[in-house]
């Protein structure tokens, strides 16, 4: 004769697992609500933080094109570093920091500011910005070799401008094959940017005919 649960068998199963487990239920359900609820707090305190940053650095843009000092933008920008960490507002004040800091000539300086830029922004959209930037400064530093090795992987879009400047470090290093080679990438990838293209070809015409 085949076994059957009654519905007496049946309310006693039910009630011997929830005795059984109903700790480890509850607290599991507690576990996914506390977290539910941090990641809820974190979310609203990175929005709050944000639109702070945000508000900040819109002051200070209007700052600037209202003509203030060098020590002002320093001043406000520094301000939005060190109440906005994390931001990418954070990270466009630096890069006013770096700029300030190659206007009076301190390259050195501009340097590492922008490497530690972009070592905190090394998955987002304003690597290839901060790598073209800190290119420029290594160029102007008479440091092609370290200018060409952060324009090795131009992102999408910016194919063009990176071979501008690796042709420009390959000229500083005295190689003319990898400049001309560079100049042209820069020309045909530049198709949409007359100013990189326009900059190319002058640079290439300036090299002559290849020998």
């Amino acid at each position: 004769m085949e076994y059957e649960l009654n519905d007496q068998d049946r309310a006693d199963i039910v009630k011997n697992f929830i005795k059984k487990y109903s700790t480890l239920f509850v607290l599991a359900l507690i576990a996914v609500a506390l977290a539910f609820g941090a990641y809820n707090i974190i979310q609203k305190h990175e929005a709050t933080a944000n639109q702070n940053a945000s508000i900040a650095y819109s002051a200070l843009l209007t700052s600037m094109q209202n003509g203030a000092t060098t020590a002002t933008i320093s001043a406000e920008s520094q301000n939005i570093i060190k109440n906005n960490r994390g931001t990418v507002y954070a990270s466009l004040a630096k890069l006013n920091l770096a700029g300030i800091a190659v206007q009076q000539n301190r390259l050195a300086d501009a340097a590492s500011i922008l490497k530690e830029t972009l070592a905190q922004n090394s998955h987002n959209s304003l690597t290839p910005i901060i790598s073209l930037r800190l290119a420029r400064v290594y160029l102007a530093n008479n440091n092609p070799k370290m200018a060409i090795s952060i324009l090795k992987k131009p992102p999408a879009g910016f194919v063009g401008t990176y071979a501008l400047l690796t042709g420009e470090g390959n000229l500083q290093e005295g190689n003319l094959v990898l400049a001309r080679k560079n100049f042209s990438t820069a020309i045909n990838a530049s198709k949409n940017d007359p100013i990189v293209t326009q900059m190319a070809m002058e640079r290439l015409n300036s090299l002559g005919a290849s020998s």
